[in-house]
């Protein structure tokens, strides 16, 4: 009986060998034609690939809840990758009152001088104009010289009509920048009056991008943010679901704009734009490590301007006359250089006439700022641990 069982298997293994290629230019022409059903996207657990709870993906499934878009699923075609000088983003081209437009977010530009959009099947745009959200961190670049039958992607009206917590969000786009659109996996958390939040399974490269409704087939938004959160209180006062997170566990939330709410836009100044840009991630920085100074903890990376106090006031330690009133004094001055630093970055940015992404970024530099001016006025009280904490001799 065994040796039937091992000549019925060699059968089939030789079987298939000769019948492959037959077979398989047929199988693969019936998958061109849409023949053979794509993926259920729904079946697809959400989660976030920066947060490790119960639903997210381990690094070894992260492949299943990111996925090429399946052949003939047409929805998608109006995505679009946006290459920058600084990062990468996603878009989408999208119709108003008769104009193409591609929308994205603002923080999705910033720092990006030059910019190269391209679809899924290599066609390039140029914008010809761009159009800033008042009220939200949303762009609107206006196609220039639109192609023929190009595809538009369907926004819905009214959010609130269509769309409920629990729906299910297909979130296309370069997330990985490889040059090919897929679809991440996500979930409505919350619908608030300017913001929808979300779980979601979602590259960096995905900012920006479209947030596609499966119910309705519509695009109900655009990813902003992630921001980490605890459930234990309500994050930037949005009332999200806690049904799948216990209370006072950490989460990151996904934070997308809705574009049925937005009804005011201003014409977008590129160059101060990019410049005013620029100008926060420099302040972000210096500010950073001005903090990491006064703290501590600067290692290699005090700002050059400290960097040359600190030598001269090694000098001046070394002086065995010096009183001690005066050795104080020379560390003390690296306090007062800190807190000009700080000043000196701000103040510009406060005085600007800023766009709202900025507006947004400027507030947590302010919260920054404030924290090195409050670490500052504590250690002027005890300069010589100071001294000591940063290896000058007093």
């Amino acid at each position: 009986m065994f040796k039937w069982y091992v000549i019925m298997l060699l059968g089939a293994v030789i079987s298939g060998w000769f019948a492959y290629p037959f077979a398989h230019p047929v199988l693969v022409k019936v998958a061109d034609s849409g023949g053979v059903p794509g993926m259920d996207w729904n079946r697809l657990k959400p989660g976030s690939l920066l947060d490790p709870g119960e639903n997210a993906p381990t690094p070894s499934t992260v492949e299943q809840v990111t996925q090429p878009v399946p052949p003939g699923d047409y929805r998608f075609g109006a995505v679009v990758m946006i290459e920058g000088s600084n990062h990468p983003a996603t878009g989408c081209i999208i119709k108003r009152d008769g104009v193409f437009y591609i929308v994205t977010s603002q923080h999705a530009l910033a720092g990006n001088r030059k910019l190269k959009i391209m679809d899924g099947k290599g066609t390039e745009f140029r914008g010809k104009k761009v159009m800033a959200a008042k009220t939200a961190d949303v762009v609107l670049i206006e196609i220039e010289s639109p192609p023929d039958g190009l595809i538009a992607m369907p926004v819905a009206e009214s959010v609130d009509s269509v769309a409920k917590v629990d729906d299910k969000l297909l979130i296309p786009g370069d997330g990985k920048g490889l040059g090919a659109i897929e679809v991440g996996i996500g979930q409505l958390t919350a619908i608030e009056p300017v913001v929808l939040v979300a779980n979601l399974d979602i590259y960096t490269g995905l900012r920006g991008a479209p947030m596609f409704h499966t119910q309705s087939g519509s695009m109900i938004g655009i990813i902003a943010e992630a921001t980490e959160a605890s459930m234990g209180s309500d994050a930037k006062g949005v009332r999200a679901r806690r049904s799948t997170i216990k209370r006072g566990e950490a989460a990151t939330l996904y934070f997308g704009h809705r574009l049925d709410t937005i009804k005011q836009w201003e014409l977008l100044d590129w160059s101060r734009f990019q410049l005013t840009s620029t100008a926060i991630v420099d302040a972000r920085e210096e500010l950073e490590k001005v903090s990491r100074f006064v703290s501590g903890n600067a290692g290699n990376e005090t700002p050059e301007e400290l960097k040359e106090a600190e030598m001269r006031a090694t000098e001046v330690l070394a002086n065995p006359r010096l009183s001690q009133r005066d050795r104080q004094k020379a560390v003390g001055e690296l306090l007062r250089i800190a807190r000009s630093i700080v000043s000196r970055r701000m103040d510009p940015l406060l005085k600007s006439n800023l766009y709202y992404i900025h507006l947004q970024d400027v507030r947590e530099l302010i919260a920054l700022s404030d924290e090195i001016k409050a670490e500052i006025t504590r250690t002027e009280s005890n300069v010589e641990d100071f001294g000591r904490q940063r290896g000058l001799k007093l």
